[in-house]
């Protein structure tokens, strides 16, 4: 594991099929058929218990009721993760993302020529409470990392019901990497307002409208343009703009 700025023991949380899994996964096609999870404090300075899961075990920032990952029992996230198979590389991906909390680590089909990770944003470290109970408020905080703050990403893996399959390349190919600066994790102010005024443009006009929202980074806000509809493939952010949103 290549690690920066290390810390003393910093402890995110994750669901994981871990607990009922008596084997690890050591295929795409096993993990289709997770679908319970439970959520498990992970020690970011612990290189082998990092490794275990993400080379092992379905896993994701999202909590479900009754651990049953569903969009209809969803209940909070704990962060953001993002899928990328092409358009990034990891060292781009590194060098964007440096002022944030983050890991990295290889997915499956990764080469050294083509790079296949994922990117974990944990939110406030300090905190045991779950982050954007509501539906609306999770699409957002969704598509707002995705299409802006990682427009290469795979769209089709953030969904409330979405899962991570572990990496199960050739060990030789995996590597993971852990960016820790102190207090510096992803922060997203999402609000009831900005909420409301999406479903009113959606009722009254029933197409894409823009308006204006705010992301919050470090405690630093600033605005940014999106569409009122929750799902789009539009580029509000362009890739080398995404660090300046501190």
């Amino acid at each position: 594991m290549k690690k920066t700025k290390t810390s003393s023991i910093i402890k995110m949380s994750l669901s994981v099929d871990y607990e009922g899994n008596l084997l690890p996964i050591k295929s795409k096609d096993e993990g289709r058929f997770i679908t319970s999870f439970a959520v498990k404090e992970l020690n970011l300075e612990n290189e082998s218990e990092l490794k275990n899961i993400f080379r092992n075990y379905v896993h994701s920032f999202n909590v479900w009721e009754n651990g049953n990952c569903k969009n209809s029992t969803y209940i909070g996230m704990y962060g953001v993760a993002v899928d990328v198979d092409s358009g990034l590389s990891i060292e781009i991906a590194r060098r964007r993302f440096s002022h944030l909390i983050y890991i990295i680590y290889t997915s499956t089909n990764h080469t050294k020529e083509k790079n296949k990770f994922r990117i974990l944003f944990p939110f406030d470290l300090s905190e045991k409470d779950l982050y954007f109970t509501k539906a609306a408020e999770a699409d957002l905080a969704l598509e707002h990392v995705n299409s802006c703050m990682v427009p290469e990403s795979d769209k089709s893996t953030y969904k409330r019901a979405s899962k991570f399959f572990p990496s199960c390349g050739n060990e030789d190919m995996f590597e993971l990497y852990v960016n820790y600066v102190p207090g510096k994790t992803l922060f997203l102010n999402i609000t009831e307002d900005h909420l409301l005024s999406i479903e009113k443009e959606l009722l009254k006009n029933k197409k894409l409208k823009y308006t204006e929202s705010k992301v919050t980074v470090n405690s630093t806000t600033k605005a940014w343009k999106r569409p009122s509809a929750l799902n789009t493939d539009d580029l509000f952010v362009l890739p080398d703009q995404s660090a300046k949103l501190t």
